[in-house]
């Protein structure tokens, strides 16, 4: 009975890793992949998680290989962090969602966890972006590739290609560094917030929420951090008047993840109200269907997640009563 036990144990390891890695190479499915391995983690605890992200990550190492060793005549001379490259997301994702959930360090705050996993993909990528933008060769190289590809776009979409805008010689590439310092500054939260859609949605599948149900509504972000939130936004105003260098994509992604961190907050604060003043299933369903409708209407979208946000923000200063909060989140 005991070896059946392990044997399902095993298999169910086995098929949710194998889902980890056919959603990262299914285009449409990749930002979910983490999703098979949050539900293992729900449903068979620490020792089959472990070992369903090492086997994911050799998975990747074994297909990225595969890939490196058919492309080696045309790879020769090229910087093995480079050739390595692909292999950071996944590994920081990995790494965030082991952070968020093994009890590794138990007295640990779960808020913290989430910015030690956006921490963890910063350091990861650091070294590969120092050495591109150090070198000149080669980001000139990177910036022709993607105006090749631009420029083969905008040829065979007809006329759809045509309404796409045509650069002079030396703007694409002026044009393509603004866009980068965007992706720089937000990237780290980017990723960061995918891997809590991840584990949020993870919860929802393996029905963690419905043993839980008052998950949401206990969420709260640590007072201590308020400070340094708004430290960072302090140094995100200070972006428009000054460069600040390397500082400027710290205080930007950590500004974000701190506005996406009190969001939360903030709805758990309406879950909270909704049910201490007996809004019915039909009032939540039109204010949340109106906030959905807002988030895909631009500059209505903007003022709806800061207003949230403001809303968890404004825990510090009013006190809601909410549900007694645990030692982990307080």
């Amino acid at each position: 009975m005991a070896w059946s036990a392990r044997r399902r144990v095993a298999v169910e390891t086995v098929a949710l890793a194998a889902a980890a890695l056919l959603f990262y190479r299914l285009g449409f499915l990749l930002f979910l992949f983490l999703v098979p391995l949050q539900v293992l983690y729900v449903r068979r605890g620490a020792r089959p998680f472990v070992a369903a992200l090492c086997g994911v990550f050799l998975g990747f190492a074994v297909m990225r290989g595969l890939q490196l060793w058919t492309l080696a005549s045309e790879l020769e001379g090229m910087s093995p962090l480079l050739l390595s490259a692909d292999l950071v997301i996944p590994l920081g994702l990995l790494g965030g969602l082991a952070l968020v959930n093994l009890p590794v360090t138990p007295r640990l705050q779960s808020v913290y966890r989430v910015l030690m996993a956006g921490g963890l993909l910063a350091i990861l990528t650091a070294p590969i972006l120092w050495f591109v933008g150090s070198t000149p060769e080669l980001r000139d190289a990177v910036i022709t590739q993607f105006e090749q590809v631009y420029q083969f776009v905008r040829e065979s979409a007809g006329e759809a290609g045509a309404a796409m805008p045509q650069f002079e010689e030396g703007e694409f590439a002026q044009v393509f560094l603004q866009a980068v310092q965007v992706l720089l500054r937000s990237y780290v939260f980017a990723f960061t917030m995918l891997l809590l859609v991840n584990w949020f949605i993870g919860n929802a599948v393996s029905g963690n929420w419905s043993r839980n149900p008052d998950t949401l509504k206990s969420f709260a972000v640590p007072e201590r951090l308020l400070w340094p939130s708004l430290l960072a936004w302090a140094g995100v105003l200070a972006t428009r008047f000054a460069g600040l260098g390397v500082l400027e994509y710290v205080v930007w992604n950590f500004g974000l993840i701190c506005v996406m961190l009190y969001a939360i907050q903030g709805l758990s604060i309406m879950r909270f109200l909704f049910d201490r003043y007996g809004f019915g299933r039909l009032s939540r369903t039109v204010i949340l269907g109106a906030m959905v409708l807002m988030l895909f209407m631009h500059g209505l979208n903007i003022i709806l997640i800061v207003g949230i946000a403001l809303l968890g923000v404004s825990e510090s200063w009013v006190q809601f009563n909410r549900l007694e909060r645990s030692g982990e989140n307080r």
